[in-house]
């Protein structure tokens, strides 16, 4: 078993300039150390970003230019990503997994599948800390010897391993005790997909059943966009006053009631409605209570809503209690629910709602097929 680091420095938030990277053995023993200088075929954009300070790289633009582009480079990063029986690791590493996906877009070359452990989320969890950290930050709140130089991609591969083997010297253990801590610091980036575990739809709909607690914000909106994916391969089945509508409901609603918002999602894809985040293309917005009777103090989507119905926009500002009547249903029903096992392929296989064989939960599936409503 070895471990890699690896980071990707860019000439402008996008097209790769540099690949650096470190070899491990299984106590953090430094066996290889190196970097890739890339011609980005790009020009140079390192001004400040969305608040971020602009970077300064190590090496001159000449230098980068004077390289060869990532088409040489392909294989042996692949080769070196791909490696059998390692550890790809790194700090904040999904971005630099989207830089790799995006230059084997642009070149037409086979997307690079690896599995890796981000010390940026993990150090979060170990910190206790609800947001992410730079890896110089982190660095410093460790105590931690940094490298000569910052944004020099193998100096910071480097950093980030020393930052993992901190955290498991201060835990008392190895490294394979200490991943098991922090299973979602792991990701993946397969097929041009980029996730970290429990990120899937199907794993984030198991977390909704079992412990809704551990979903953060991020993911609870990822929930809902990935389950209108979903709810694609379903057909209506019932003639209402809601077919053919686009509908949404207010951001805290799916936030905070996230389980109950895609239980609603689907008996209304059943009537034929379309969920759409975009209130001013919707026919419907299905208010709380709150909302309602706030609205005049109303921020977000309810306050886009009665500013469409105000400027003669055809939308109405529905109550969930006449949205429950509309599809015949009750809180216990929607209590009584079980939200779908997908599959980890599901995107490629979406199945239809398989229902549960449990003696006092029931799948939307079963709950409408109570109702004489026939979902084949």
């Amino acid at each position: 078993m070895r471990y890699l680091a690896f980071d990707i420095e860019c000439c402008d938030g996008k097209h790769i300039c540099e690949f650096g990277y470190v070899i491990a053995d299984d106590k953090f023993k430094i066996l290889e150390k190196d970097i890739i200088l890339i011609n980005p075929e790009s020009r140079f954009d390192l001004a400040e970003r969305s608040g971020s300070k602009g970077l300064n790289l190590f090496f001159t633009k000449n230098q980068y230019y004077g390289s060869l582009p990532f088409t040489t480079y392909y294989n042996t990063i692949k080769a070196l990503l791909e490696y059998p029986d390692q550890i790809v690791m790194g700090h904040a590493l999904k971005s630099d997994a989207e830089f790799l996906r995006a230059a084997c877009e642009r070149y037409r070359l086979p997307h690079i599948n690896f599995s890796f452990f981000d010390s940026q989320k993990a150090y979060s969890t170990y910190a206790n800390i609800n947001y992410s950290i730079s890896l110089e930050d982190a660095a410093n709140a460790m105590s931690i010897e940094k490298p000569e130089h910052l944004h020099k991609s193998d100096d910071d591969a480097l950093l980030s391993l020393r930052l993992i083997r901190a955290m498991c010297q201060n835990s008392g253990i190895d490294f394979s005790l200490f991943a098991d801590l922090y299973p979602r610091a792991f990701g993946r980036s397969k097929d041009g997909e980029i996730c970290y575990k429990g990120d899937s739809l199907p794993e984030m709909l198991e977390a909704l059943e079992k412990t809704p607690e551990l979903l953060s914000r991020a993911q609870r909106k990822r929930c809902i966009k990935e389950f209108c994916l979903y709810l694609a391969s379903v057909g209506a089945t019932v003639k209402s006053r809601l077919s053919g509508k686009k509908y949404c409901f207010g951001q805290a609603f799916e936030e905070n009631c996230t389980k109950k918002a895609l239980f609603l999602m689907y008996l209304m894809r059943q009537h034929g409605s379309n969920y759409n985040p975009k209130v001013t293309d919707n026919d419907l917005f299905v208010a709380t209570d709150d909302e309602i009777s706030n609205a005049q103090a109303g921020k977000g989507r309810i306050a886009a809503a009665y500013r469409k119905k105000s400027h003669g926009g055809r939308i109405k500002i529905m109550s969930f209690a006449e949205l429950y009547t509309l599809l015949n249903v009750t809180e216990d029903m929607l209590k009584q629910m079980m939200l779908p096992s997908l599959e980890e392929n599901w995107k490629q296989n979406i199945k239809a709602l398989v229902p549960s064989t449990g003696d006092t939960a029931s799948t939307i599936g079963d709950v409408l097929k109570a109702k004489g409503i026939n979902l084949s």
